[in-house]
């Protein structure tokens, strides 16, 4: 960033801002080289990216590209809201 490591110069919201682009970047590449779609897991975005990411975050994974996205949460009560606010079909499994 900037020239920088990310690692070392970024917040940590930046850092999972990064990490989740390289994993839909790779996740894109998968599916343009192979035409399959697989399953996006997404680990515990909730907790580092603040509200102006996760919002561009949804926005694209509203693309059709994005069959199954896992998302996982500590908390349940917190991904149900912003999950209900975005998609009208969605399920928590709680374990």
């Amino acid at each position: 960033m900037n020239g920088l490591s990310v690692k070392e110069s970024a917040s940590q919201g930046q850092v999972k801002s990064v990490l989740v682009a390289l994993k839909l970047a790779q996740f894109l590449i998968i599916v343009e080289q192979t035409g399959k779609h697989p399953i996006l897991l997404l680990d515990d975005v909730f907790e580092k990216l603040d509200t102006h990411r996760l919002k561009a975050l949804f926005q694209l994974l509203k693309s059709e590209k994005f069959y199954q996205v896992l998302i996982t949460d500590a908390d349940a009560e917190r991904s149900k809201r912003i999950l209900s606010e975005r998609w009208k079909l969605f399920m928590i499994i709680l374990t």
